[in-house]
């Protein structure tokens, strides 16, 4: 019994290890942390705890200097505090500046700034100024990632499994958050600072400090923020000053108005064009360049007026740009449409002549070529879309490159999608059948009508629309009347008595043909007996026209004419007709009763 608790124990033990860590972590964001985010978490050092690595003799050595930055003092000139900051380990120290700061206790969170580069008599006053610009920063213009805070006094990255046999390495250098200025990164981070005579302390380093300006400067308040009373940007909404708001309602109306002005102009100035390629553009392209213009101009406004601040208004300002970049790709869609339909303008008119398969090819091509290049525009337009969301850009990643079983799962599902794709390509590049050809397919004779992403479409001579996948479609034969020329030859079928004069038959096929306006002459007239049944022959004539419509008319008409003309000649004696013979008791054959009955018909 003693192994089996011992194994629940460890158990027990792993459990409760694991718990721990979720039970301390704070949700990330610029908000104040609550104080389970500064104190120690799943196996990380606390404020208490030396780690074996601060234990050296020497301060300033150089062992010492990869742990810290050694200094002689630390901000002489501020005042003391009834309180001071936790600044042992990395967390600690961010969130006490945090929570003095969103408190409103500026002196107390300047305690976290290393001042070494500022006067000692000007520490207290600008170094409150310093902390109220740097928690503006740190609150409204990023998401602080708390769990990538380490709770150790040697910043040390602590192992939450609790397994691991190496001591975590210690750092001097914290990453905190990153910003930008003048459009290069700039990094927000602490350093490891030992005062002499006591412990190390994390701090925001004078680089920081001395950045700080400048980065308020750039991306602190507006102007307009600066000027407007306290009651709009003191109270808030959603942790969003109510003003903010207001402005985002109002600037979202005008920029509507704005790109239906822009709209209206550019539809006056293209329905007066003569330029063959604006007939039509506004219907296109109208509500694309709405949403479009008045987008840029809302993120425009919202980046030089509001400056946006807080979590969820960064959401705003990512969404925005994922917006304009939709409506980007909506318009150049629309736009790839309305080029494709004005190219193929002038081959859509002849497309349906069999005596112009130039026109058939160029349209065929237009028209694949223009749902290619959509698709592409889709899948570009939706990939800059998702690269705005680190975290859509961290699950695409992980998704594309990974070999589980969803990857597998939607692999298979998408062969046959990817597999019509391709051979849609396939067929705009081989060319075995153009929009507007005629063909025979599994039985089924019409024209080929449209061909998309991942199909195409017979119009059957009944009016019938016969949709065929591409692989499908590729993999079974088809016949292509219209392939090299239009010129088409069609056979006749005639069953006829074993009497029927050929030759006669063969003659009248030569006059009818002479007297039809739509024999082509390509074809001279031929009739030959193609087979023998028990009963009758078989003949077959071929006749020929330009095109393979017109030689379906013109077979069937000639096979009309013909049946007319043998049941014309001679009372219609060489039709088809069955024969029976008689035999008596004997067993004697006696007359034919056809050809008796043939004779008392004539007399």
């Amino acid at each position: 019994m003693a192994r089996p608790a011992a194994l629940l124990a460890v158990l027990f033990g792993l459990l409760v290890s694991a718990a721990l860590p979720a039970a301390g972590q704070d949700a990330p964001g610029g908000g104040a942390p609550t104080p389970a985010a500064a104190s120690g978490a799943g196996g990380d050092q606390g404020a208490d705890a030396v780690p074996p690595s601060d234990r050296v003799e020497d301060d300033t050595s150089s062992e010492a200097r990869k742990l810290w930055r050694p200094t002689a003092a630390l901000n002489v000139g501020l005042p003391e505090v009834a309180e001071p900051p936790d600044r042992a380990t990395p967390r600690s120290a961010l969130a006490a500046f945090m929570d003095s700061a969103a408190a409103g206790d500026y002196l107390r969170a300047a305690r976290v700034l290393d001042l070494a580069d500022v006067p000692e008599d000007q520490q207290s006053s600008r170094g409150s100024t310093l902390a109220r610009q740097l928690h503006y920063l740190l609150d409204r213009k990023v998401s602080i990632d708390w769990h990538a805070i380490p709770d150790r006094r040697d910043g040390g990255r602590g192992d939450r499994s609790g397994q691991a046999e190496v001591a975590p390495e210690p750092r001097r250098y914290i990453d905190v958050a990153e910003l930008t200025l003048n459009g290069r990164p700039v990094g927000i981070l602490l350093e490891r600072v030992k005062p002499r005579g006591q412990e190390p302390l994390w701090l925001f380093p004078p680089t920081v400090v001395e950045q700080t300006p400048r980065l308020y400067d750039e991306q602190g308040p507006s102007l307009l923020q600066r000027r407007l009373p306290d009651l709009l940007t003191q109270n808030t909404v959603l942790e969003v000053p109510v003003w903010e708001w207001m402005g985002l309602v109002l600037f979202a109306g005008g920029c509507i108005l704005l790109g239906w002005l822009v709209r209206l102009v550019l539809g006056v100035v293209w329905r007066r064009s003569d330029a063959r390629w604006t007939a039509g553009l506004t219907g296109q392209v109208s509500t694309p360049l709405i949403g479009l213009v008045g987008l840029v101009a809302f993120k425009l406004l919202i980046g030089a007026l509001l400056n946006l601040t807080g979590p969820i208004l960064r959401w705003i300002d990512t969404a925005t740009l994922v917006a304009i970049v939709l409506a980007a790709t909506w318009l150049a869609i629309r736009l790839v449409s309305h080029a494709a339909d004005v190219v193929g303008a002038p081959f859509l008119g002849r497309s349906e002549s069999e005596e112009d398969p130039e026109a058939r090819r160029r349209l065929t091509q237009i028209s694949v070529g223009k749902r290619l290049m959509i698709f592409i525009v889709l899948v570009a337009g939706i990939g800059m879309g998702l690269s705005f969301f680190e975290e859509s850009a961290t699950v695409g990643l992980s998704f594309l490159f990974s070999a589980g079983a969803a990857s597998v799962i939607l692999g298979i599902a998408a062969q046959s999608v990817l597999s019509n794709i391709l051979a849609g390509m396939q067929i705009a590049i081989t060319e075995p059948v153009r929009i507007g050809d005629n063909v025979v397919f599994e039985g089924e004779w019409g024209w080929v009508e449209e061909i998309t992403y991942t199909y195409v479409t017979i119009r059957t001579w009944d009016k019938r629309r016969l949709v065929v996948p591409h692989s499908y479609f590729l993999d079974h034969p088809v016949e292509n009347w219209s392939k090299s020329a239009p010129q088409m030859i069609m056979p006749v079928f005639l069953h006829a008595d074993y009497h029927v004069p050929v030759q006669k038959v063969r003659d009248k096929l030569a006059e009818l043909l002479e007297a039809h306006k739509d024999w082509d002459h390509a074809q001279a007239p031929s009739l030959y007996v193609t087979a023998l049944t028990p009963h009758t022959v078989e003949l077959r004539a071929l006749v020929s026209a330009r095109d393979p419509l017109t030689a379906w008319y013109l077979h069937a008409e000639v096979r009309e004419e013909l049946l007319a003309y043998l049941q014309g000649l001679d009372g219609g004696r060489y039709l088809p007709r069955r024969r029976v013979q008689a035999v008596d008791d004997d067993g004697d054959a006696s007359a034919d009763v056809a050809d008796r009955a043939a004779g008392e018909e004539g007399a």
